[in-house]
């Protein structure tokens, strides 16, 4: 694949389109700058008739460890509907399957990797190690880069593990000494952006290592979705919830007329989520408001940091 600058992550277009009010679908094929083929879904969500001016604005949206881009499908439509009603541009949502999750993780054939002709949707390779929040980072600037042309996004959303992955995109894209770049908000969702200690978060079956280790020791092809319940709640001790979130992560086995695979890659998720923990940006969160930072018009990136009630993570990080 060349450099991990080269590589391109699945991802979802999805655009509001105010001068009509038909729904229509579309698909987009890019390609990176090696042989293989890089193909990508895009579909296309209109709107109400309103004026609008001809710029369009552009937010991320990034799931966390063991999801997929299609978990926030539909908050990024109601996104994308909330956005037009208050502005006069057009907004589009790049919904982004981080490495080793979705989409991104199928496997091309050699066939098709030698193919420069091929346009199948689903032609999507893993990008080589190390698997780490900088690297998932730099594929969602590289893949972001390419997809709007270079201006990159206004807003970035992410989740969790997503969320650490959107600090990677700010500080990529965002230049202190200068400051200019970035993107103008960055939410940050149940995401700890300090160093973690994964030690704490495997004493309970429905911590993130707990559930890796469940789902890890889960032969596939599952059955059924409803085996892959009963297993994770009977013999696993995930609760219903979890176990049920889970069901939403699967795909047709390949090569098999029954049975699911897992969505994600179970080594590649191990080692995001190891990153996940070592990984501590509240020095450089404390940067962009230190007087070395130059404003630039409009104002810098704000990032708003979104605690959820229930995840005693933060406890630690009060001082921060």
């Amino acid at each position: 694949l060349g450099t991990l600058r080269h590589y391109q992550l699945a991802y979802d277009l999805l655009k509001t389109n105010p001068l009509t009010n038909a729904s229509t679908n579309a698909s987009t094929n890019a390609s990176t700058n090696t042989s293989t083929n890089v193909s990508t879904n895009a579909s296309t969500n209109t709107s109400t008739n309103t004026t609008t001016t001809n710029t369009t604005r552009t937010i991320i949206v990034l799931h966390g460890l063991l999801g997929s881009r299609s978990n926030f499908k539909t908050p990024a439509k109601k996104i994308l509907e909330t956005l037009q009603t208050k502005t006069k541009d057009q907004w589009q949502a790049i919904m982004i399957d981080i490495r080793g999750h979705g989409d991104s993780t199928l496997q091309p054939t050699t066939e098709q990797l030698n193919d420069d002709t091929n346009n199948d949707n689903t032609i999507v390779k893993n990008p080589p190690p190390p698997h780490s929040i900088k690297t998932a980072g730099d594929d969602v600037y590289d893949t972001v880069m390419r997809a709007t042309a270079g201006s990159g996004a206004e807003v970035v959303i992410g989740h969790s593990l997503g969320g650490k992955v959107a600090l990677r995109y700010l500080e990529r894209t965002i230049n202190i000494s200068q400051g200019d770049g970035g993107p103008e908000n960055v939410f940050v969702l149940d995401s700890i952006p300090g160093a973690v200690d994964r030690g704490k978060a495997t004493g309970e079956k429905d911590s993130v290592m707990g559930v890796i280790e469940a789902v890890s020791s889960i032969e596939t092809p599952i059955p059924s979705k409803k085996d892959l319940v009963r297993t994770l709640v009977e013999e696993k001790g995930i609760s219903q919830g979890v176990a049920m979130w889970m069901t939403t992560n699967l795909r047709k086995s390949n090569g098999s007329d029954k049975g699911f695979d897992f969505t994600f890659d179970i080594p590649i998720a191990k080692d995001l989520f190891s990153s996940f923990g070592e990984t501590d940006y509240f020095p450089f969160l404390k940067s962009l408001s230190s007087s070395a930072y130059v404003p630039r018009v409009p104002p810098p990136c704000t990032v708003h940091l979104v605690l959820a009630t229930k995840n005693t993570g933060w406890k630690s990080f009060e001082s921060e």
